[in-house]
């Protein structure tokens, strides 16, 4: 399939929580696994105590989420 696997992460700063969005293509992932994701701002900071990176650990959706029900993982192992 050409696109990708829908990646959805939440992280709280301060009083309202911040979502990130995303999708995973060129790169298989597995349903209901966990993965540790860097996203990192471009250009990378190199003289700075500055941080322009965030790490975050992510669970892919399963398969019996709408989302992931047509992804080719979920389709071939019919794991529904």
């Amino acid at each position: 399939m050409s696109r990708g696997t829908p990646c959805q992460c939440s992280e709280s700063a301060g009083q309202w929580p911040l979502m990130w969005q995303f999708v995973c293509s060129n790169f298989k992932v597995d349903p209901e696994q966990m993965y540790d994701v860097t996203v990192q701002h471009l250009p990378r900071l190199v003289n700075s105590d500055l941080r322009n990176s965030k790490e975050m650990s992510i669970i892919v959706p399963g398969c019996r989420d709408k989302r992931m029900s047509k992804m080719k993982t979920c389709c071939q192992h019919a794991h529904f």
